[in-house]
């Protein structure tokens, strides 16, 4: 058995549901800082997981990011694993952070990765990115979480996905379900319409919050009130839990991969 095949049997036999291998040299689109984080980067083993339909079906907000926190623990645990089976046979291997932390600066608001792991999911051979900029796989349409490392070990890559799914304009049912009208007909992702929504007991949450007491110039009683809060709460245990996703429509909306009800 090869390389190759060694670490896609041990991330399957570690729960991923899908894996593919890109060239770190092929992978253009969505590279980020793929070479500042390894120098000799060969290629990058790319995971995705899938969401469970029951979930993602349910009406309850809180179940379906508890399903997003369990996901994003898997992932990281398949890809310690895959950086330790690597690491042991002399290779180098980094995993690249699915969600947080991220770089916090100016120019990125907080919302670019450090690479893209939908356009390393691409070049793997996972999927599409589709109409709503998310990954689109055969097997569950958009309903997946990804997670990728970067190693030195020459795998064989995967090819690319090149199959359409995504119907696009002729679909866009996306488009209609954005509650905030993020989602374009021409492939764009508006992220400052879409961020205060999806994140919105987030930073955007936290900062529109200041903002108000600010503009009324609230008083001591009021920001007393305001901490005691059920808003207040959310925010708080968004910044303690690291379950910050409060939208799921461009992903439940999407019909790709659904199961036949």
């Amino acid at each position: 058995m090869s390389l190759t095949e060694e670490v896609k049997k041990l991330a399957l036999e570690m729960n991923a549901d899908l894996v593919g291998i890109c060239s770190a040299e092929k992978m253009v689109e969505g590279r980020g800082n793929l070479f500042e984080i390894m120098s000799d980067a060969r290629a990058l083993v790319v995971i995705a997981l899938e969401h469970f339909e029951p979930v993602l079906d349910s009406e309850n907000l809180q179940i379906m990011q508890y399903n997003v926190h369990q996901l994003y623990h898997e992932i990281d645990r398949i890809l310690y694993g895959l950086a330790k089976f690597l690491a042991r046979k002399g290779f180098k291997a980094v995993s690249i952070p699915a969600y947080l932390p991220v770089d916090m600066s100016r120019e990125t608001s907080g919302l670019k990765g450090e690479v893209s792991l939908r356009h390393a999911a691409q070049c793997a051979g996972l999927g599409e990115i589709g109409l709503n900029r998310l990954l689109i796989t055969p097997e569950y349409g958009p309903r997946v979480r990804l997670g990728a490392l970067i190693t030195n070990a020459d795998l064989t890559p995967d090819e690319p996905f090149e199959e359409k799914l995504c119907k696009r304009e002729k679909c866009a049912i996306c488009v209609k379900a954005c509650p905030v009208g993020a989602i374009s007909t021409q492939g764009e992702v508006n992220v400052f319409k879409c961020a205060p929504n999806i994140l919105k007991y987030f930073i955007p949450g936290f900062v529109t919050a200041i903002n108000e007491l600010a503009k009324r110039n609230a008083s001591w009683k009021e920001i007393q009130e305001f901490a005691r809060s059920p808003e207040a709460w959310k925010i708080l245990q968004v910044l303690t839990t690291g379950m910050i996703y409060n939208c799921f429509n461009c992903m439940t909306s999407c019909p790709i991969g659904k199961t036949p009800k």
